[in-house]
């Protein structure tokens, strides 16, 4: 009877543990990121069970609100230099860039679906030293220079008007071995 008791309470604990995750973050989280900022998250749904090539589901809390559906690795943001706010992106279907401002809690959004097929936010968040990750160039109250690598002989950048919430500019530059700028082609979205 004790050892009945006891292969129970064993195989039960797992198994309310898990449901009781699905029940709370709608699937079970694998990594959680915490860093005084945000509470990033990355789960796994039920379709995940059937398919493990289904798309695991990022989240990431801040200021009270939480957004689904994040590009990027977490913790899925980056500190934009000037002033006290992040930049990441969501992309449930319409790719939108969100600067977060930390000190008045004001979310401002903007349309990039005109970066959907450019690669850019893939990498956001990787903090990787050797600048090949998705970062912001140079910040200004109302500019945002956003940068990446756009393969392997390519930087690519986009320049954001937070005041009329666009994307006014799309630059690509080629580079030859050295890594010197051979081409530059400047296009508006």
């Amino acid at each position: 009877m004790r050892r009945t008791i006891a292969v129970l309470c064993v195989v039960a604990v797992p198994v309310f543990y898990v449901l009781g995750c699905f029940l709370v973050y709608g699937g079970f989280p694998l990594e959680t990121v915490r860093d005084g900022k945000v509470v990033a998250r990355v789960i796994a749904r039920p379709s995940n069970l059937l398919n493990p090539h289904a798309t695991l589901l990022s989240t990431l809390q801040v200021g009270g609100q939480t957004f689904c559906w994040l590009r990027g690795i977490a913790p899925f943001y980056v500190d934009v230099p000037s002033g006290n706010r992040i930049l990441f992106l969501t992309d449930d279907g319409s790719l939108v860039i969100h600067v977060f401002d930390l000190a008045t809690q004001q979310d401002t959004t903007v349309d990039a679906h005109c970066l959907r097929d450019w690669g850019f936010g893939y990498t956001l968040g990787a903090r990787n030293p050797e600048g090949r990750d998705d970062r912001i160039e140079s910040a200004g109250s109302n500019i945002l220079v956003m940068a990446w690598a756009g393969g392997k002989n390519r930087i690519c950048r986009c320049r954001m008007d937070l005041q009329h919430k666009a994307i006014t500019e799309i630059e690509t530059c080629y580079l030859d071995g050295s890594g010197a700028v051979t081409n530059r082609v400047v296009r508006s979205p």
